[in-house]
């Protein structure tokens, strides 16, 4: 009894100091993202919104260039100013962050309170970081609102439909219609953000429905037929994407030479690259994703899932196929459609799938270790205590470095930011119609900003916004 109030205890604490740090990552990027401007694409399409019109500049892209529809008509009609884009980063956090704790509330329904909220709290704030940390290219993932809007929201968004469909599947008769047009409005809505997003939000579905038909279907139809619903969304809105003209503009300008089987050789390739890459590159911080889930539910002393042994290593082996598979199937439409894996700020969707999966493996190893070490109490109790308090100090310096790493990107976009407002009044009291302006500072940033040639079509854009015939970037 003593033991186990004592690995209560030392759960406790070690989930309000990482709980706590990993809040401190999320809210250094939260204040980051207010020193976001408008930024290379932005220029370009907010010059054909206020052209042409939400309607119409959504309507030219589909026909031209890309099947994006839903990303497009929001991006034309969402205002895309600097007073919009500063709390774009900070809100997706938050809905990322707080779809995230109320899926996993549910998911724990069986557990206690204090076990529900804490490991929700845990598990809602490990992943975002992670994903965000592990992305080569956080600019273009999270604070450029291009890359945000394409890729990073549809996740936060589909999360947000799983809280929906398990939160409808209990309410009343009468209000089942309204559930079912929101999901299959809200899915259709998400398969028009991005390509790699309808391809796994598509698998996603189809598997999440597969399962609850076979295993859960009894006491969960309604459920079944919310997800159903969902899936109707995504299929439909799948069609209008792969239908779209444009589609073949964009293949002919990149003139992919793939087979279907290079496609996905290439796919798998990067795939196993990817993880690869996490454990040479990220190595503390992907042993820490897995190892912090694996201390907190080895030290939990009550059985979290009433499953056999042979039961919890099948489910393994399930997940470890599923989310190997949606790795993927997340390359296949960059290999497609161009010939090449898709960009830095799309492969923030594959992160987020492995922080899932490295988060699931230690809790199941947590979970086996329980069981398998059950008739020695006293030594699961201490081993347990002692590796922990190991795992304890890894966590505060990894995620302590993480938070101060982030602190000094803060000072320099703050003199991003700066340097932005800057130039920009300066061009706004000019008359001058051929300008030449300082280069902004902060490296992140330099491949989406001015550049020394008038000619560049990031150039091009600022002018037509701002009503120059030129501008140029040029140190004096």
């Amino acid at each position: 009894m003593k033991s186990i109030r004592l690995q209560t205890s030392f759960r406790n604490i070690f989930l309000v100091i990482v709980i706590g740090l990993l809040l401190l990552i999320l809210a250094t990027h939260i204040r980051i993202g207010t020193n976001i401007r408008l930024a290379s694409d932005d220029f370009c399409q907010s010059n054909m919104a206020i052209n042409l019109g939400a309607w119409n500049a959504a309507k030219a892209k589909y026909l031209n260039w890309e099947g994006r529809y839903s990303y497009f008509f929001i991006f034309a009609t969402v205002p895309i100013n600097k007073f919009f884009v500063p709390i774009l980063p900070g809100l997706v956090i938050l809905l990322w962050v707080s779809g995230l704790y109320a899926l996993f509330h549910k998911l724990f329904q069986g557990q206690g309170s204090y076990q529900r909220k804490a490991y929700s709290a845990f598990l809602s704030t490990l992943l975002p970081v992670a994903a965000i940390t592990f992305s080569d290219n956080i600019f273009e993932s999270l604070y450029w609102k291009v890359g945000v809007m394409t890729y990073t929201l549809p996740i936060v968004l589909f999360i947000w439909f799983l809280n929906l469909a398990l939160y409808a599947k209990n309410s009343r008769k009468s209000l089942l219609p309204v559930w079912h047009a929101l999901g299959f409005l809200l899915t259709f809505i998400l398969a028009g953000f991005s390509p790699v997003f309808v391809v796994i939000g598509l698998i996603l579905l189809t598997l999440i429905g597969a399962a609850v038909r076979l295993f859960f279907f009894e006491n969960n139809k309604t459920l079944f037929y919310l997800l159903l619903s969902g899936w109707a969304g995504m299929l439909i809105g799948f069609i209008v994407y792969v239908s779209a003209p444009g589609n073949a503009a964009r293949i002919d300008y990149y003139s992919p030479n793939y087979t279907l089987f290079s496609i996905i050789l290439d796919s798998i390739s990067s795939a196993f690259n990817l993880y690869k890459h996490l454990l040479s590159e990220y190595t503390l911080l992907t042993a820490l994703v897995f190892l912090v889930p694996f201390c907190v539910f080895a030290l939990d002393s009550q059985k979290l899932f009433n499953l056999s042994t042979k039961a919890l290593l099948w489910v393994e082996v399930v997940a470890a196929i599923f989310f190997l598979g949606l790795t993927v199937a997340s390359f296949v439409p960059g290999y497609y459609a161009m010939g090449i894996q898709v960009p830095e700020r799309a492969i923030i969707i594959p992160k987020f799938l492995s922080a899932v999966y490295m988060a699931q493996l230690g809790a199941f190893f947590g979970i086996l270790l329980k069981k398998l070490f059950t008739f020695k109490p006293m030594l699961l109790s201490s081993g347990t205590l002692l590796f922990s308090a190991v795992v304890l100090v890894l966590a505060v310096y990894v995620l302590g470095y993480t938070a101060q790493n982030e602190f000094n990107n803060l000072k320099k976009y703050q003199a991003y930011a700066e340097g932005w407002d800057a130039r920009e009044a300066l061009i706004l009291s000019s008359t001058e119609k051929d300008m030449v302006v300082a280069p902004l500072p902060h490296s992140l940033v330099d491949k989406h900003t001015l550049t020394p040639s008038a000619d560049h079509w990031i150039n091009a854009c600022i002018a037509i916004y701002y009503d120059l015939d030129t501008i140029v970037a040029a140190t004096p």
